[in-house]
């Protein structure tokens, strides 16, 4: 293993699509349920604690991610939020009410360690659809530079921080905080003019993001993602997902940074889609068994961009022989160019050692890396 080579400096050689010594290897380590106005008492989940296999992993390459430092901001100035916990069983519930000109609504959601289950979400009825506009129309970006050059300086070169612009427009009105899945989908058929706006102001606000976003300090951009062809058909993801893609590559194509989304779910309905985007990298690609695509059908489909899978889920609970034996097949289709393995799924406590080790030890095994 090249020791000049730091996790970090790998991580962003592959996103440039040169190949050094390995495949890179990351994890998703600080989780977003971390403080904030709406989560006051929740403590910064870790996924890969400090201990002895920790930092025997970083100094083998592992590449940790911050989620948390996005180089931007988003206020309300003329919303006032609040939030209430309570404990019920051992159970966290956070409402958050949000008090406007426009009227007020609130949300409710339980917390576990590293999820959250909605009890309410904003939209109640077509009554709300005036207070929702308000809220979003109200929302201003504001860079947040200094303390993104801050936190790169503080989290060295074992991590990478990286940009999140947010859902796509129609993806945040479909898994964001407006409305329920199910919800959406009836409002989509039944008053679809209402959700449109709710879209089109979105879109402005990501606008907005693009732009700020463009001139911080974060080299990578993820945008989106979860998006799911049983939800959202190829020729709604082509008409109101993929201009946006398009949109935000170019302001930040120019700024020389590189752009990817979460495509976790199964993605064979969209590969052609996808392939003819400006997206640099598929993010959290998950290989069969757990979703439609083979690593090697993934290869096939984008030839010409960085697959920077998540490592099937299904899998971290199998053999270290298994675990080995899936890496080393999941590095010959879809590498070693243009190849990150990625965690981007919370993984079982009582596994997460056994499972990356494993994972670890099958690439340095495949690119005969000794310590």
């Amino acid at each position: 293993m090249d020791k000049k080579l730091t996790p970090k400096r790998r991580v962003e050689l592959a996103l440039q699509k040169k190949f050094v010594d390995k495949v890179p290897f990351t994890s998703f380590n600080t989780f977003w349920l971390g403080p904030s106005v709406e989560n006051p008492v929740i403590p910064q989940i870790k996924w890969v604690p400090q201990c002895t296999v920790e930092r025997d992993l970083r100094n083998r390459g592992l590449c940790l991610l911050d989620m948390l430092t996005m180089g931007y901001g988003l206020v309300r100035p003329n919303v006032k939020m609040f939030s209430t916990v309570t404990e019920k069983n051992g159970h966290l519930f956070i409402r958050t009410d949000y008090e406007t000109p426009a009227g007020n609504l609130y949300n409710l959601k339980e917390v576990g360690k590293t999820t959250i289950w909605w009890h309410k979400k904003l939209f109640s009825s077509p009554e709300d659809y005036k207070t929702i506009l308000y809220l979003i129309k109200d929302t201003r970006v504001f860079p947040d530079y200094e303390n993104a050059n801050a936190a790169i300086k503080a989290y060295g070169e074992d991590w990478l921080l990286r940009c999140d612009l947010g859902f796509e427009p129609l993806q945040d009105l479909i898994t964001g905080d407006y409305m329920t899945m199910t919800e959406f989908c009836i409002q989509w058929m039944d008053n679809r003019d209402e959700v449109l706006k709710l879209y089109e102001a979105l879109v402005d606000i990501r606008r907005e993001t693009y732009k700020v976003v463009a001139d911080s300090p974060l080299y990578c951009v993820m945008y989106g993602g979860n998006v799911h062809p049983k939800i959202t058909s190829p020729d709604d993801f082509k008409k109101y997902y993929v201009p946006h893609y398009e949109e935000a590559a170019e302001i930040l194509h120019k700024k020389g940074k590189v752009l990817g989304s979460h495509f976790d779910a199964d993605t064979k309905a969209y590969k052609d889609i996808i392939a003819d985007t400006s997206l640099d990298i598929i993010e959290a690609f998950t290989p069969a068994p757990d979703t439609d695509m083979t690593m090697k059908e993934a290869r096939e489909a984008w030839p010409d961009k960085i697959i920077w899978i998540n490592f099937p889920s299904s899998l971290h609970l199998a053999s270290r022989e298994r675990i080995m034996a899936a890496t080393e097949e999941i590095i010959e289709s879809g590498g070693p160019e243009q190849l990150i393995i990625g965690i981007t799924d919370d993984v079982p406590e009582f596994r997460w050692q056994e499972s990356y080790t494993a994972i670890m030890d099958a690439i340095d095994n495949k690119f005969n890396i000794t310590l």
